[in-house]
């Protein structure tokens, strides 16, 4: 932890600076005169905040996850870019970059809220003031509670209720102290922390309403977080009361058409999104996917993506699935030297809005917490506290506006839609953890435009699989040997 400090003490003006005008040094190694002296430096600094936490969910935050899984295959020309993790054979180590970079970007997020939450306070503002700051601390909170589920989620086992406080989690760190060297809290301490910004981030923004497309959080941002916490934790009477809330609230709808599926995943206009992040053609990393599914050359105005949805993911959607259909293109490819038609994944198209032409940007607002999401947790929760009724009318309700079949509502069937629902959101893997399962193969499209062997298209992954808990970074254990290490690594 101790670099992840000296990296935001050195680095972290330049890591937050864009156009969010944060014009303040983010951290507690200068004076308190040259940091927050007033409500527009701590507005400033909440800019700054939004940006770093975006930061934190696209590129390698999503797709490290999803490549890990069965929904694609590696391309022949993919070299090795995010093979670690694709392969998560005995050549997947501790010292991969993805694992290394989500874990330092997400503390170095921790550390700059703790910078604000410990100074604001300080400053003596007016009625008017206070209430803006009070607005900014719902912010930080909401920020490191989210944060702090990402880590803990990847970074060590599923909560489960008997071993959760002996179970080692990721450290809590609430302060900034330049000698830290933290050991990990168990995953029931997390939890604890968790649950404590939750609550303030619920009482600080409890005056913010929620709206659909919202880039800023909100009430409705902060429940949902609590629905997906609390079924992570199962507590499913949580889970289901919380997500009821939020889809009874008639403020947000599912996109029931094509046309509104494209409004939300390529033009960022949907019904569906409680909170997606705000994108700006001049800052850098707006975009969600990168070019690791789709690798457009304007040379030869063709895709050669580094990885392919597999015929495994592309069967589970049936013609008449929304989803399928724009999540899912047939393309020219061209791979070593060789013209394919395949369906590539496109559900992170890009929005036009942020196209330069010729190059293909990728970029468009993150969607952090949608509806579809609270469907799918109201589901699973009633099902898993014994509310068959219940979770098939939740369940029924999202795969009529998909255009799927309805099904009873079974953990089986909850199970598949979660699979079609979240492609690409970088949250498969969990899954698999919190249902104890794993998969067999990725059945490829065209077996000439895809690695082959046992760590790649024959991939094999049981229930319990030790690299689906992702191994602490070695460079974080090489400065902290309080940090012990996870099995299997």
């Amino acid at each position: 932890m101790k670099n992840i400090l000296k990296t935001t003490l050195v680095a972290a003006m330049a890591l937050l600076i864009a156009s969010c005008e944060l014009d303040l040094t983010p951290s507690t190694s200068i004076s308190q005169a040259d940091a927050f002296q007033s409500i527009d430096d701590a507005a400033k600094f909440d800019n700054g905040l939004a940006h770093r936490y975006r930061t934190c969910f696209y590129g390698i935050f999503s797709y490290t996850n999803e490549v890990q899984s069965e929904y694609f295959n590696a391309s022949v020309d993919f070299g090795n870019r995010n093979g670690q993790p694709h392969r998560s054979d005995e050549n997947f180590t501790a010292d991969e970059y993805n694992m290394r970079d989500i874990w330092q970007y997400s503390y170095l997020l921790v550390v700059n809220i703790n910078n604000l939450l410990e100074n604001i306070d300080k400053l003596e503002l007016s009625a008017d003031e206070q209430a803006e700051a009070n607005i900014y601390k719902g912010n930080a909170h909401f920020y490191r509670a989210s944060i702090m589920h990402e880590l803990v989620r990847r970074y060590a086992p599923m909560y489960n209720p008997s071993s959760a406080s002996s179970d080692l989690g990721v450290p809590v760190i609430t302060s900034i102290d330049l000698g830290l060297k933290p050991a990990r809290n168990t995953v029931a301490e997390v939890y604890t922390q968790i649950a404590s910004d939750i609550a303030a981030a619920k009482q600080l923004l409890a005056g913010v309403a929620g709206k659909a497309g919202s880039i800023k959080p909100t009430i409705d941002a902060v429940k949902a977080l609590e629905a997906r916490v609390a079924l992570y934790k199962q507590d499913w009477a949580t889970a289901a009361s919380v997500s009821a809330e939020l889809i009874g609230s008639g403020k947000y709808a599912l996109a029931a058409t094509a046309e509104d599926m494209e409004a939300e995943w390529v033009n960022d206009s949907g019904a569906e999104c409680m909170l997606q992040l705000y994108t700006d053609l001049a800052e850098t990393g707006g975009t969600q996917a990168n070019d690791v599914f789709l690798g457009y050359s304007t040379k030869i105005f063709k895709y050669a993506p580094d990885f392919i949805p597999t015929q495994t993911t592309i069967d589970w959607y049936e013609e008449s699935d929304l989803r399928g259909q724009v999540w899912f293109k047939e393309l020219p490819v061209y791979l070593s030297s060789t013209d394919y038609t395949l369906k590539l994944f496109t559900k992170y198209w890009g929005n036009p809005e942020y196209e330069t032409a010729p190059n293909r940007a990728y970029m468009q607002r993150p969607k952090i917490f949608r509806l579809g999401e609270m469907y799918l947790i109201n589901a699973e929760a009633n099902a898993m506290k014994g509310d068959a009724a219940a979770a098939k009318e939740a369940l029924n309700a999202l795969q009529a506006a998909r255009g799927a079949s309805l099904t009873e509502g079974t953990m089986d069937a909850i199970k598949a839609e979660w699979k079609k629902e979240i492609i690409g959101e970088g949250y498969i893997v969990d899954c698999y953890k919190r249902w104890n399962e794993g998969y067999s193969g990725r059945i490829p499209q065209n077996i000439n435009t895809v690695q082959q062997g046992p760590s790649f298209n024959e991939k094999e992954c049981p229930a319990g699989f030790q690299k689906f808990v992702w191994a602490i970074p070695d460079e974080e254990r090489k400065v902290n040997d309080n940090l012990v290490q996870n099995p299997g690594w």
